[in-house]
């Protein structure tokens, strides 16, 4: 895996300790050193953490990151052939760019080695990105000569995989997060518990401007305006923070939109709230609606990447666009349903939920192409 936190990494935890747990023998390999899931990895799986930043410019691509990223690939390729060596075949799964560069590399000319590339996204071209067109070559050059593409959405199959026409490509979707942990965190749960109010919102994601929180914000400012007693938690990190903050101060809502930072366990406070809000202008498959279905929370979410899917036939609530009023909108018309209504979506969400995802299928999906 190429990142550090997030659902794509989660996805590569949860599918190790699922071979692992098949007794498949399990390294995982992270580009990035201090990975925050590897308290998540089963204690049988080997990882090995690269050092893909130099220690001088830390989060800047450098001749450092590049001379550790070779010095990382070498000793993997060595460890590929040691295997290979005693005829035992190895198969190395890639999740995101910069892993899909490293497990084709680390497997080119091996013999008895296969590279699979997981597709977690139908944006490959990162978030804010100067070399878009050289990554789509990439891509398309790796995916071509790797052994399978796997993408974890319908709308990436749709919109990537039409593009590989020589190339075996299936979709498997992510794996459901079932299991409740005990490990609340009580300070937290005394800080959502202190500041609830009449209509309670729930985000959750990554404080980046593809999540769209700037607009999120200013929706809350208008329920405010509207006389509406509102508060507003999201659950995340990221480089966004500051100026969310910013904007939190200047639209006065310091006691409504709460930025609550990195969360283990969402699922456990999950029972604050009602509904869950997702107003992303880019997602692929979006593990958070899957999880607050599971959850029997309601969901208002944008229309993008597989959120039509999971919400058509009335499953919640489609926004109309991106902006503050589109989003204020959508909140209102949940608001305008009654409990009954309410209850009885929630209820068929969790069923259709039960019945979309299965983590047995999927894993023997995996296991199949393994």
């Amino acid at each position: 895996s190429s990142l550090n936190l997030g659902g794509a990494e989660y996805q590569a935890v949860e599918l190790a300790n699922k071979l692992d747990s098949n007794f498949f023998k399990v390294s995982f390999y992270s580009l990035k050193q201090g990975m925050v899931l590897k308290k998540k990895l089963n204690s049988k799986i080997y990882l090995r953490e690269f050092k893909i930043y130099s220690t001088k410019t830390y989060n800047k691509y450098s001749f450092g990151t590049f001379y550790w990223w070779l010095k990382g690939v070498k000793q993997l390729r060595a460890e590929i052939r040691d295997i290979t060596k005693k005829d035992k075949p190895v198969v190395v799964i890639s999740f995101m760019f910069h892993s899909w560069v490293t497990g084709f590399v680390s497997t080119l000319f091996i013999r008895n080695s296969k590279h699979i590339i997981s597709v977690r996204s139908n944006k490959i071209t990162g978030r804010s990105s100067n070399t878009k067109i050289l990554r789509y070559i990439l891509y398309l050059f790796i995916s071509t000569v790797s052994a399978l593409t796997v993408f974890n959405s319908i709308s990436a199959y749709n919109l990537l995989g039409k593009h590989l026409k020589n190339t075996k490509k299936t979709v498997i979707s992510n794996f459901l997060k079932e299991s409740k942990s005990n490990n609340i965190n009580f300070e937290l749960d005394a800080l959502i518990s202190n500041n609830l109010s009449a209509v309670n919102i729930l985000s959750i994601g990554r404080l980046d401007r593809l999540k769209n929180y700037r607009e999120s914000i200013k929706a809350v400012s208008l329920l405010k305006k509207k006389g509406i007693e509102v508060s507003y938690f999201i659950f995340g990190e990221g480089q966004e923070k500051e100026n969310l903050n910013s904007l939190i101060k200047l639209l006065e809502l310091e006691k409504n939109v709460f930025l609550v930072g990195a969360v283990e366990n969402i699922e456990l406070f999950m029972n604050h709230f009602k509904f869950l809000l997702l107003t992303s202008t880019h997602e692929s498959f979006p593990n958070v609606v899957v999880e607050a279905m599971y959850n029997e929370l309601f969901v208002i979410a944008t229309k993008v990447g597989d959120v039509p899917l999971l919400l058509e036939n009335d499953r919640g609530i489609l926004i109309e666009g991106f902006n503050s009023n589109s989003i204020f909108n959508s909140i209102e018309k949940f608001l305008d349903m009654n409990n009954e209504d309410l209850n009885k979506v929630i209820k068929k969400n969790k069923i259709f939920i039960n019945n979309y995802i299965s983590n047995a299928a999927i894993l023997k999906k995996w296991i199949s192409l393994i």
